[in-house]
């Protein structure tokens, strides 16, 4: 429980205790600043007391045993407050107080009881809506935890296939004494493996930096295939510093690959970033036919892409996928954002 809440609470409560019971001795004739004074910081010191006991003996004790003990300490509390604020105001010498039987003590005591009843309760309802407030944080944070958790799932999903057959290839151009083509192979995936490691899947990139991730993913790519397959950028200058997440597109971009090898017309993939109405539009758009449906894995990626947006735009994002029997064409329309 906050004891910084409850301690700022109970200084205030007392202070506006010591200023009420000053002005009603003002209205009297009476002027006990001191006694109320003393009074007031007496009730705070002994209810910081009972806070502290109760959060001993609720550690240690079933909730109810805790509550009752607490309802003892205050009642306690309230009958030695009474006693403490009749010296402080003059009405009892201090060896009277020592000298007086039970009943002397209880004697005029109802009011200190329904005081410190009233804390009681002011207590226990600060108790209950701080300890729903850490509830709430708490629900907040784990939810958060699991959105990062679901995030970085789906972005790990989108690499294993890929790296595996750029390891092939860049085994096969050493075998063959490809030198050059592996050791570019090596340093373009080294950047893009750098950059999945090094972002979090809820961070985002600007679009001149996605295309560059994946001008180094269609190069090693090319070198695989031998630059059978021809790549087409048109990014619109304006939409260069707008941000998306780092390396959303680069699943879409591996389905068109996959798609476009098989195909038998011209192996043409066209990627194309603009605006429009205030959203960020992608459009990757590949060669198609009938064999492609039947591609393992072809539909993971988009699937895991459509995930990603879900989870991190909800409804202001959207993704759609469309066919005829040449083109296979996804649209992905983001939120406008700009960096920083």
């Amino acid at each position: 429980m906050a004891r910084k809440e409850i301690f700022v609470v109970n200084v205030l409560a007392w202070l506006v205790y010591a200023s009420l019971e000053h002005m009603s001795h003002l209205i009297y004739g009476e002027n006990h600043w001191l006694g109320s004074v003393l009074g007031a910081f007496a009730g705070w010191a002994i209810t910081m007391f009972l806070v502290i006991f109760h959060q001993w003996i609720d550690s240690r004790a079933t909730k109810k045993v805790a509550i009752f003990g607490l309802m003892l300490a205050t009642f306690i509390a309230s009958i030695t407050w009474h006693n403490v604020s009749r010296v402080l105001h003059y009405r009892d010498s201090v060896s009277d107080v020592i000298n007086n039987g039970i009943i002397a003590l209880l004697s005029g005591a109802s009011y200190s009881v329904l005081l410190f009843c009233a804390w009681l309760g002011l207590y226990f309802v600060l108790s209950l809506y701080l300890q729903k407030q850490l509830q709430q944080q708490a629900v907040l944070k784990l939810k958060a935890q699991a959105k990062e958790a679901q995030l970085q799932s789906l972005r790990y999903q989108l690499n294993p296939h890929f790296l595996f057959n750029v390891l092939n290839s860049i085994d096969v151009a050493v075998l063959e004494n490809d030198n050059s083509g592996a050791h570019n192979m090596i340093a373009k995936l080294s950047r893009l493996l750098r950059v999945t490691l090094a972002t979090s899947a809820e961070q985002k990139v600007t679009v001149k930096q996605e295309m560059s991730l994946l001008d180094d993913l269609m190069g090693i790519e090319q070198q695989r295939y031998a630059h059978r397959i021809e790549y087409i950028k048109d990014v619109d200058p304006s939409c260069e510093q707008c941000m998306l997440p780092s390396l959303l597109l680069q699943p879409l971009l591996e389905n068109a690959i996959k798609f476009t090898w098989h195909a038998n017309s011209a192996r043409v993939i066209t990627l194309k970033v603009a605006k429009a109405e205030y959203q960020l539009l992608v459009c990757i758009s590949n060669p198609i036919h009938d064999e492609c449906q039947t591609i393992q894995g072809t539909h993971s990626g988009l699937n895991n892409v459509k995930q990603r947006i879900q989870t991190m735009y909800a409804n202001t994002a959207s993704m759609n996928c469309m066919q005829d029997s040449e083109q296979f064409i996804v649209e992905l329309r983001l939120p406008l954002e700009y960096e920083v």
